[in-house]
């Protein structure tokens, strides 16, 4: 008898992977950008917010292939669960490019932290309910 172990042969592994990669990297991305768009050296804030822009573009097309894993395969825990992760870290993305501070301490990060936490756990949920 065949020892593999187990492999997923669903249709949408691979969308599923692609999703939560997008998701998990939106979210780094997004914390270092809140780092950077805290500076008053203008060149660093540039480039804050360039990191920003790319991370809001990756976590509205995870929200876009997570609708289509809800849409085209029946997925609706899965998908769902996903598109909740793609708004925390699209959230995230903004905040960081704003530069939002609801606590006015000098950790600007703290709030985009949390968010973007937020959207890797999420994410990660996803993982385990997969083929469910």
């Amino acid at each position: 008898p065949d020892a593999n172990g187990p492999e997923d042969v669903s249709p949408w592994a691979g969308t599923l992977s692609s999703v939560m990669s997008l998701i998990m990297i939106s979210a780094i991305f997004s914390f270092i950008a809140s780092k950077l768009c805290a500076s008053k050296v203008w060149i660093v804030w540039l480039i804050g917010a360039a990191l920003a822009a790319i991370a809001a573009i990756m976590a509205a097309a995870a929200i876009v292939m997570a609708a289509k894993i809800m849409g085209e395969h029946g997925q609706a825990l899965l998908g769902g669960l996903y598109i909740i992760g793609g708004v925390l870290a699209l959230a995230s993305a903004v905040m960081a490019y704003s530069g939002y501070n609801k606590l006015g301490t000098t950790q600007p990060a703290v709030e985009v932290m949390w968010l973007a936490a937020g959207a890797g756990v999420i994410s990660m949920m996803g993982s385990m309910f997969a083929g469910k």
